[in-house]
């Protein structure tokens, strides 16, 4: 299992409850006084004016959304609040259905009664105990991943309930490094009702993905983010968490994860045995962002010949380290006699435009290794 950074035993379920009568009171507060969340663009705002006010999330999401992915295709909501996103999704996108589910019983009646047809629904229930037989084409989910504490479960479950061609697109809160002491010891003392004290730093989210199953995982968007005006109450009663406060960075962090990365599937002869055969090429991996794939190179990448066992690379291909600021353009290594007359016409280039990176020719299999 992944322990997480901040790891620390709370009961799950009596975490949900706190955090479900909190959402309740929330939903009746917002009723009361409603006010702008200021997560929506003034075009939304114009399209649905008391819809901009009923958001919870931390982020617009529809500008990250691929319309084809969505226009007729089935659509989850985890933690669907008062059901705004779901309500602009359908406005934007006309998905065939929405199903949004929420812990806050309060939330979901708001959004059943705010709901105009019947692709359209809202259900009371955790995504550990939500059950469904049919799968999803988009899964989305906007401030609300990080209000659990054993994110692995989550995520694993995100996983199964997507279609192969599936894509999870999530807004959520995160940390630059671990949380300071005090803040995860305000978090315990809490109950799990102190959330800035519980968050995970955004490369343990990421590889958390990764380690789900998800084949690709890309951050789109990161945003600094202050906590403190969130809680002033609680910082007037401790005023010696405003320094731990201030010794983390928080983050807003819009990210996607496809269960599949894109590849193609290519015809060829075996270089080595002239045996006919497919292979499921990957025309570009990202260190970064196919952390899964990269993670078992080059096990998980390449097969051997069925015929003659060779393990090699077949087709052109690039390889990007982003941390290491380099790239490799990797070629069969039947191409080497070739390297000085592409080092000019693809490395120059490549050279010229971005001089702060290092670009390579590898040939085969064995030179890609040395280069990772």
């Amino acid at each position: 299992m992944r322990m997480p950074e901040t790891w620390v035993i709370l009961n799950p379920m009596e975490t949900l409850d706190k955090l479900a009568k909190h959402y309740d009171l929330e939903a009746r507060t917002r009723l009361e006084k409603p006010h702008e969340s200021g997560i929506y663009s003034q075009n939304l705002k114009t399209l649905n004016p008391e819809n901009s006010r009923l958001g919870f999330g931390c982020a617009e999401l529809f500008a990250f959304l691929d319309e084809k992915q969505i226009r007729g295709k089935r659509v989850l909501d985890i933690g669907c609040g008062a059901g705004a996103d779901m309500i602009y999704l359908n406005q934007l996108f006309s998905p065939q259905t929405i199903t949004g589910i929420d812990i806050s019983n309060e939330m979901v009646q708001l959004a059943s009664k705010r709901f105009v047809g019947s692709n359209l629904k809202a259900i009371q229930t955790s995504i550990h105990e939500f059950e469904e037989q049919q799968h999803y084409d988009q899964i989305i989910s906007n401030a609300v991943i990080h209000l659990n504490q054993d994110k692995s479960r989550i995520f694993q479950k995100i996983y199964t309930l997507l279609k192969d061609d599936g894509e999870f697109l999530c807004a959520d809160f995160m940390t630059e490094q671990p949380v300071a002491p005090q803040l995860l010891e305000e978090f315990l003392a809490s109950g799990g009702l102190f959330l800035f004290g519980g968050l995970e730093s955004k490369e343990v989210y990421l590889n958390g993905l990764a380690e789900a199953g998800f084949e690709e995982v890309e951050v789109l968007e990161t945003r600094s983010f202050d906590p403190t005006n969130q809680i002033q109450n609680l910082l007037t009663q401790n005023p010696a968490l405003l320094k731990s406060l201030k010794q983390s960075k928080f983050l807003i962090v819009i990210l996607k994860a496809k269960k599949q990365a894109q590849y193609q599937l290519i015809s060829l002869y075996c270089p080595q045995c002239k045996m006919p055969r497919k292979i499921r090429h990957y025309p570009s991996l990202n260190q970064q962002i196919h952390r899964t794939l990269c993670k078992n190179f080059p096990n998980t990448l390449f097969e051997p010949c069925p015929s003659c066992e060779r393990l090699e690379i077949e087709a052109p291909m690039q390889y990007h380290d982003m941390d290491a600021k380099k790239m490799a353009v990797v070629l069969p290594p039947e191409q080497k006699h070739l390297q000085s007359e592409l080092a000019r016409s693809l490395l120059e280039p490549m050279q010229k435009q971005m001089p702060h990176y290092r670009f390579n020719l590898c040939f085969g299999l064995a030179e890609l290794q040395k280069f990772r």
